[in-house]
């Protein structure tokens, strides 16, 4: 195990010693710290922030209902209110941009507050943006898994879960903790991460940000070094490594699901270390819930009749399409800003009638009250299809939803799957 930390060569023996005070100063400050709140920049972030913490602590989540999050900007006040809340939960991808920014002001200008990145230690599994999905779905003999506390064993996924998660080809090996052998997270009683280079003795090191407190807080090009507190690896939350070419929406995916699912249980150890037993407890619980959503859609696709929908929006499906083996066609195309031209219009039509779709799926964001889209009218009235169902990105509510406390299962259960079954035609 390879520990990185900013050396002090040169600094005498007075230096040592008062960076080794300012290191107790700096835990000091942690444990006397009451962390009672936090925020989560997602909605499905934060449904399982309090999924997990229970009744130690309240999230909020500042995205306001009936918005999912894209290219949304925060009031001028927010990074305030998330330092004083003491907890920030979001992914760290240009997607959130905005999310982004707070968390680096956060990490460069608060000690206390602890950031969490739900994406931490998952870049292997991040899809790219024009990755190809059809009917030979997830390579599932190298995604074995086996899920020991979830009796949750596909044969061709094999899940493997010993009181976290381990994934022996996806290099995930988990002792009490992580250990990403691939991934390279080494925990030990916590996280130690070699090539993402996260040590973490008593605290969190992250080296890349190089933050240095030294009887106080010094800010060298938001260049931190922490002795005996905080010190951010390669893939800490410098933010350098780029993950512009990612398809963010990996939370839809309830196997990945449960790896951010450990990110947050993490994060809410650090602020609640007392309270660890309860955390990994609840998440524990709610692990079993994404493991039925998971068999849910497992035994969607084994009872459908065709492997193709139409989706009349982005895709932003595509991690449940790998997932499970089916292709969503879309004359739209990945960008939610982009407006599809005539002839894909008309080649998405054919693409329904020869396949005999007779269910056209959308985005429930686009029809808020109910209504069809006017994508979906016009592919409705050039083809052979009867019927249009909404889908649920799962990155935000709906005042409907919110009124009867759906949150991610929810979604899932109520909106997505009863949909694929449609479309797909596995009644």
């Amino acid at each position: 195990m390879n520990r990185t930390r900013r050396s002090l060569l040169g600094a005498g023996g007075s230096l040592l010693a008062a960076s080794a005070f300012a290191g107790c100063l700096d835990d000091l400050d942690l444990a006397e710290r009451e962390y009672d709140t936090g925020y989560a920049a997602l909605f499905s972030l934060w449904d399982w922030a309090e999924q997990v913490s229970g009744e130690t602590m309240a999230f909020e989540n500042p995205v306001g209902t009936g918005e999912s999050g894209h290219g949304w900007s925060p009031p001028g006040d927010l990074t305030r209110d998330i330092a004083d809340a003491g907890v920030f939960v979001y992914l760290d991808t240009p997607e959130f941009a905005w999310a982004q920014d707070i968390a680096s002001t956060l990490e460069a200008d608060y000690d206390d507050v602890i950031v969490v990145d739900g994406f931490a230690g998952l870049d292997d599994q991040l899809l790219e943006w024009d990755h190809e999905t059809g009917s030979g779905g997830h390579d599932h003999e190298n995604d074995t898994e086996t899920h020991e506390d979830g009796e949750h064993d596909h044969e061709d996924e094999e899940h493997s879960h010993e009181d976290g998660h381990e994934h022996e080809d996806e290099n995930h090996s988990e002792d009490d903790g992580h250990e990403h052998e691939d991934e390279n997270h080494s925990e030990d009683d916590g996280h130690e991460h070699e090539d993402e280079n996260h040590s973490e003795d008593d605290g969190h090191e992250h080296e890349d940000e190089n933050h240095s407190e030294d009887d106080g807080h010094e800010h060298e090009d938001e260049n931190h070094s922490e002795d005996d507190g905080h010190e951010h690896g390669d893939d800490g939350h410098d933010h350098d490594h780029d993950r512009s070419s990612f398809d963010p929406h990996a939370w839809l995916d309830p196997v990945l699901a449960q790896d951010i699912l450990e990110n947050i249980v993490d994060g809410l150890v650090e602020a609640h270390p007392d309270e660890e037993e309860t955390f990994r407890a609840n998440a524990d619980e709610y692990v079993d819930v994404l493991e039925d959503v998971d068999q849910q859609f497992e035994a969607l696709i084994e009872d459908a009749d065709r492997r193709t929908a139409v989706f009349a929006g982005h895709d932003s499906f595509t991690y449940l399409e790998d997932r499970y083996g089916f292709e969503l066609h879309t004359p739209v195309g990945v960008s939610p800003n982009e407006e599809p031209s005539q002839s894909e219009i008309s080649e998405t039509i054919d693409h329904i009638d020869e396949n005999g779709i007779d269910t056209i799926l959308y985005d429930a964001f686009d029809a808020p009250e109910g209504q069809h889209p006017p994508l979906v009218g016009t592919l409705l009235d050039g083809s052979d299809a009867t019927d249009a169902m909404p889908l649920a990105t799962a990155s935000g509510t709906l005042a409907s939803w919110e009124e009867q406390g759906w949150g991610y299962r929810e979604q899932m259960e109520e909106i997505n799957i009863p949909a694929f079954r449609e479309a797909l035609d596995a009644q």
